[in-house]
């Protein structure tokens, strides 16, 4: 799985990073999708 910084900027996460969604549900993440988020965000998909 990919994230974003607070710059709009794809990040690598550690394996096994746990995550929070905003209903509350927690979400580890297993891989690693950067290049997957990179290409999505310079497409005009951001998060926030």
């Amino acid at each position: 799985m990919g994230m974003e910084d607070k710059l709009g900027r794809s990040i690598r996460m550690k394996k096994d990073t746990v995550m929070e969604t905003k209903d509350g549900q927690k979400i580890i993440m297993h891989g690693d999708e950067v290049m997957r988020l990179d290409n999505l965000l310079k497409e005009g998909h951001t998060g926030g």
